[in-house]
């Protein structure tokens, strides 16, 4: 019976891992997507989001309460049943039921760490999002039948935060994750490889000014046409560049546009320019 308890424990303390990692891990873009798909799960993770501190508190009274009871109940109750095997050996018979408390622990501390703890973490962080759906009902449940308890946690870690200055950030959909949304979203032939493209077009022109995209007029290259030609030719071999503005007497009044690849051609086939 010891071991049907024990074993329990330690696997409610793996649910209980699971749950923190997934939610913690849980791209918000992606619940908000699965509210719109009609999951019922993401509204309630996308709430326990919002109120992480309530959730983070509940799941770890629930950590804390499965350790105590196991470390005062498991040790002891199944170390004196193993307690006689020791008993068998005269070397140690001195030490029998410190060598069963001990290895029990031990034994104990291990499932723990494996069960308990590395597999249901590892899994969470394979598809948090998924987990996040079925384990939120059950996790608000838990906070709603522990509220008190965690509503003292939580306006303690909120009064320390505070104390110490840390400010306690309330994470909206952010550009990151519409270009995540994007991405997979071409990835699985939801949008067109051509459409993708352009919604990154969007994002990359919503980032830069009228300066980067355009020259300002007193910038602009330009020469004047009313000059001597030997004039306008100096000019161009000097040109910083590919084209040049024709003006006549003020850039104001634009006649045309130069390419000085039309004007290097001209010179190595003696054309008039």
């Amino acid at each position: 019976m010891e071991i049907l308890i024990l074993s329990f424990l330690i696997l409610l303390n793996g649910f209980f891992a699971l749950s923190e990692l997934a939610l913690v891990s849980s791209r918000r873009a992606k619940l908000i997507q699965k509210k719109a798909e009609g999951h019922k799960g993401a509204t309630t993770a996308l709430k326990l989001l919002d109120n992480s501190e309530n959730f983070l508190s509940a799941i770890q009274v629930g950590i804390t309460l499965i350790g105590i009871v196991t470390g005062v109940y498991g040790g002891v109750s199944i170390a004196d049943d193993i307690t006689p095997f020791f008993m068998q050996f005269p070397a140690i018979l001195p030490f029998a039921k410190e060598i069963a408390l001990a290895l029990t622990v031990l034994i104990i501390t291990y499932i723990s760490i494996v069960v308990g703890e590395l597999v249901p973490k590892t899994i969470a962080i394979g598809n948090p999002e998924a987990i996040a759906l079925k384990v939120s009902r059950p996790i608000l449940f838990f906070s709603m039948a522990f509220y008190p308890i965690v509503k003292l946690l939580s306006g303690s870690t909120a009064m320390l935060l505070k104390t110490l200055g840390v400010k306690n950030s309330n994470r909206q959909l952010s550009e990151a994750d519409l270009k995540l949304l994007l991405k997979h979203a071409s990835v699985e032939g939801v949008i067109e490889e051509e459409q993708k493209v352009m919604h990154d077009k969007v994002f990359y022109f919503a980032d830069k000014k009228a300066r980067h995209m355009m020259t300002h007029r007193t910038d602009v290259e330009w020469i004047d046409i009313s000059q001597p030609q030997e004039t306008i030719h100096n000019e161009l071999l000097n040109a910083k560049h590919s084209k040049l503005l024709c003006c006549k007497d003020d850039p104001e009044n634009i006649e045309g546009i130069v390419y000085l690849k039309d004007f290097y051609k001209s010179l190595s086939t003696n054309e008039p320019f």
